[in-house]
């Protein structure tokens, strides 16, 4: 049973590594078309990549912290606890994302 619950808490630990690395990686790389967001509009503008690419990266550090955070505290429930995180930390970028881009259009 110890060694279940020491697997049960590494691999989240691993796995929330994973996603801050790559989510550190993600603002840095310009458009290609082997990794990042890659849509129509971002691959043809660099600044959509840009804005993009950064926001994923904010979400995926937020979610590799998470899952970490999970991993580490044994008395969380670590897959509820790190799904939740997950789910709060997307919506907050994209409320704000989209929070933004609304402010810009009625300024305009």
């Amino acid at each position: 049973p110890d060694v279940v619950k020491a697997v049960a808490h590494a691999i989240p630990v691993m796995f929330g590594l994973t996603l801050i690395v790559i989510g550190n990686l993600l603002p840095r790389f310009r458009p290609n078309i082997v990794i990042g967001i890659r849509t129509s509009r971002t691959t043809t503008d660099r600044a959509a990549w840009a804005h993009t690419n950064r926001v994923a990266g904010y979400a995926t550090m937020g979610t590799g912290v998470m899952f970490l955070f999970g991993g580490l505290l044994p008395s969380l429930p670590v897959m509820e606890f790190a799904t939740a995180a997950a789910v709060i930390v997307v919506a907050t970028l994209a409320w704000n994302s989209w929070r933004s881009r609304h402010a810009s259009n009625t300024a305009a």
